[in-house]
């Protein structure tokens, strides 16, 4: 019998890696609305429904109120920037759309999204189901087991890895669990935990593979054979622990998490399709159509109603396609002659590191 399967999102954390993905070129709807965060959210986490279609899913964020952490260590992430303006508005259209796809949203006052989701994800495991936790965030590798994996977004917005135990250790080096005495020894700057001052990945990596735990380099700190490593350590002795226990996810969060309310089924199309519009998010639409397997009758809707592009009319414009050099210098001259005139670029991908250019259209004046 198949494994039942469970998905859940950081939202806040998808959020922010989707917002500087496109800092340099942030999106933005005609009317002028930003919406880099909420296109980077919705496109990723689609492609972890399209590859795992999951029986169960949801969505867990960071609460306003400070948490245990901060409690631990006042200067837990201290140094964190505020929220970007043009950012907060996004979160509250990313709430919009969890909801009208019917997913439950999950806040802890005093927890952080981390916290719920490894909780969760714990219980997902008892009753044998295969986990998705999709977030950037590499401390969550502490969470992967047989029946967890994180996914994590890549370079492009419809780009995820899967991470399991052998990706881990492929990547890392050492095994999952083991994340939270690696982050221990290097802290974690966009958090403010302060790890061990001087130890970086190089060094930290080859203590975490002879001695495995935080515990066990201090038992064996003799056996350092580098002097200069050992007296980082030994300065550092309170440092290590206390960011040990800020890079552990709390796996054990008194919350009331019902799985028959995170069915995965079918959104509410019609309220999704008027925000969509709005958002001027048309491809999304036709994938969210395609991961819900909703009939041809809606994709018609999507692809001819639901944008109102207007028709291109070849009686109304005067349009020329130009393939040969010739034509090329010719439009060239012609280009040199004016003073002023608008050009457009169509590419195979809204990521500019990755992209490449199709093809580009000019135009001197209007219906030309």
């Amino acid at each position: 019998m198949k494994n039942k399967t469970f998905v859940v999102v950081d939202a806040m954390a998808m959020a922010y890696k989707a917002y500087y993905a496109f800092i340099n070129r942030p999106l933005k709807t005609k009317k002028g609305e930003p919406t880099s965060a909420v296109f980077g959210f919705v496109s990723q986490m689609l492609k972890v429904l399209e590859d795992h279609r999951p029986d169960y899913i949801a969505v867990a964020t960071d609460s306003k109120e400070k948490t245990f952490r901060h409690e631990k260590y006042e200067a837990y992430k201290a140094t964190r920037e505020a929220m970007p303006e043009d950012m907060i508005p996004q979160i509250g259209r990313i709430k919009e759309i969890v909801e009208l796809m019917n997913i439950p949203l999950y806040i802890l006052p005093g927890y952080e999204a981390d916290d719920i989701i490894g909780t969760v994800v714990k219980l997902a495991e008892k009753k044998g189901m295969i986990s998705y936790a999709i977030t950037p965030d590499k401390d969550y590798m502490q969470l992967v087991t047989e029946k967890t994996i994180v996914a994590r977004p890549g370079r492009s917005t419809d780009e995820v890895e899967f991470y399991n135990v052998k990706k881990v250790i492929e990547k890392y080096g050492f095994e999952p669990k083991q994340m939270i005495d690696y982050l221990a020894l290097v802290g974690d700057s966009s958090d403010n935990v302060p790890g061990v001052k001087g130890i970086g990945e190089k060094t930290a990596l080859p203590l975490i593979q002879l001695f495995g735990t935080i515990e066990n380099i201090y038992k064996n700190l003799d056996k350092v054979d580098r002097p200069a490593v050992k007296k980082k350590l030994e300065d550092s002795n309170e440092n290590a622990f206390l960011s040990k226990e800020l890079v552990t996810i709390n796996c054990s969060v008194p919350m009331d998490f019902d799985f028959d309310k995170a069915k995965f089924e079918k959104p509410q199309f019609d309220k999704l399709r008027d925000l969509f519009i709005e958002l001027e998010f048309k491809n999304l639409y036709t994938r969210l159509l395609k991961v819900y397997n909703h009939g041809d009758e809606q994709k018609e809707i999507a692809n001819e109603e639901l944008f109102s592009a207007k028709t291109f009319d070849k009686s109304k414009s005067k349009y020329e396609l130009i393939s040969t050099k010739k034509e090329a210098e010719k439009l060239a001259d012609k280009l040199n002659k004016v003073s002023l005139f608008v050009f457009d670029t169509e590419t195979d991908s809204l990521d500019p590191f990755i992209l490449n250019i199709l093809g580009a259209s000019f135009s001197t004046k209007a219906g030309e």
